[in-house]
């Protein structure tokens, strides 16, 4: 072969070297600037995923105090309730 034709063929694949580097280049970057986008999205998730947590911790300990309150109310209330109803048994008894 020539020179010429060495040289053209050379500086042909050349060119098609750098144009498939900037093709490259361009979707890398996409790429990057995905990557960091899915970065940025996925530390606010994890934001809200402990900010969650938190409130569901805080609504579990609510419930159980108001648990605990509930049934002291409630064990309270029952014995009133059965007071009430040996006096009205010994007032039936009385009564006749």
């Amino acid at each position: 072969m020539e020179q010429n034709t060495l040289e053209f063929i050379l500086s042909i694949s050349g060119i098609i070297t750098v144009l498939l580097l900037a093709v490259i280049g361009f979707f890398l970057r996409q790429f990057i600037k995905s990557v960091n986008s899915l970065r940025e999205v996925i530390i606010e998730i994890r934001i809200m995923v402990n900010s969650q947590k938190f409130d569901l911790t805080n609504f579990k300990r609510t419930c159980e105090d108001r648990h605990t309150y509930l049934s002291t109310n409630i064990r309270t209330i029952n014995d009133q309730i059965s007071k009430h109803q040996d006096s009205i048994t010994v007032l039936k008894e009385r009564t006749k």
